[in-house]
């Protein structure tokens, strides 16, 4: 099983198309998804509830966490990874978008080549009102054209400027 994680705060203008993003996923039984919320003030928990209610089951697990008291993103993290089962876990935002079906088996695949404790992964990202999609990483994306070898020769290098944000695969015993 493989881990989606999604840290959330007042994402309520997106979060239903971050989590329908991911409906297009193969095999969505061998996926775990962990919604955490950090206090949202306006619908986003409801919306998540009633998103994980209509879809939850097509999941191998499905959670949703919410903190007694507003942590900030860091301490959001901490919750969402501390719920997670898999052995991995990728994060992604409450306004990023899965555009893959085959994500989850392409990270399996690479992770079952070349074990990492930290990967990184394309993402895109909803940004309203506008509606628009971006690339999360403009111009990295020579990145991800790279191998696994590589990939992690250059998160060695460059560290927080390329493991930080959504799109981040890690591995959660080495996490936690």
């Amino acid at each position: 099983m493989f881990a989606i994680v999604i840290p959330v705060y007042n994402n309520a203008k997106t979060i239903n198309e971050t989590l329908d993003s991911l409906l297009i996923l193969k095999d969505l039984r061998q996926v775990e998804l962990v919604v955490s919320d950090d206090c949202s003030t306006d619908t986003t928990v409801d919306l998540v509830r009633h998103w994980i209610a209509q879809h939850g089951a097509s999941f191998g697990r499905t959670a949703l966490v919410c903190a007694e008291r507003n942590g900030g993103i860091s301490a959001n993290h901490k919750l969402a990874f501390g719920q997670v089962e898999s052995p991995y876990g990728l994060y992604i935002g409450g306004d990023d978008l899965v555009s893959s079906p085959d994500l989850v088996e392409q990270i399996g695949r690479c992770l079952a080549k070349h074990p990492a404790a930290i990967a990184k992964v394309a993402v895109r990202a909803l940004y309203r009102p506008s509606g628009q999609v971006q690339d999360m990483y403009g111009r990295l994306n020579r990145f991800f054209a790279y191998g696994a070898k590589k990939q992690y020769r250059m998160l060695a290098t460059y560290g927080n400027y390329l493991y930080a944000g959504p799109g981040t695969v890690l591995e959660i015993n080495l996490l936690k």
